[in-house]
């Protein structure tokens, strides 16, 4: 079983998209892929549950639990209750962390999803540590591809 969270340096960085490009690529290995988003600002449907809930349902996939109000989000036992019963029933749980802080304390490992600007990459990479297993660096414009690589 593999537990990872996604975590980004902002909002709209791409935890989501490769969320389902991961959730995909598990399924087409054959192996059964569980999502997961603890907390949500609750003040309408979640577009990303509803987004990789349609997904999952398209493949078989588990259900997707509901996320939980964000100001909830000292409490983690709830969410570590889900995770573990999700790691249960599937493969790979895949979780989708917080913009810009630190990631929940879930027990996994982290991919850090860091929407490009310049300069500010090492104190994203430095917040998501210890547990960190990836970095994805999105939006990168072809002429800095050369100073993000030396950067990193």
């Amino acid at each position: 079983m593999t537990v990872l969270q996604i975590v980004g340096n902002q909002s709209g960085a791409g935890k989501t998209s490769l969320a389902a490009a991961l959730l995909v690529t598990a399924n087409a290995a054959g192996k059964q892929a569980a999502y997961y988003k603890p907390f949500s600002d609750g003040r309408t449907t979640d577009l990303d549950v509803a987004f990789i809930s349609g997904l999952l349902q398209s493949i078989g996939g588990p259900a997707v639990p509901s996320p939980r109000n964000r100001s909830e989000s000292g409490d983690l036992s709830p969410a570590q209750a889900e995770v573990s019963k999700l790691a249960s029933e599937a493969d790979v749980v895949v979780i989708e962390g917080p913009d810009g802080s630190a990631p929940y304390a879930l027990g996994s490992k982290v991919i850090l999803v860091h929407r490009y600007s310049q300069g500010d990459a090492i104190a994203s990479i430095a917040a998501a540590v210890p547990d960190l297993a990836a970095t994805v660096v999105n939006a990168v414009p072809i002429h800095r591809r050369d100073e993000v690589a030396r950067e990193l």
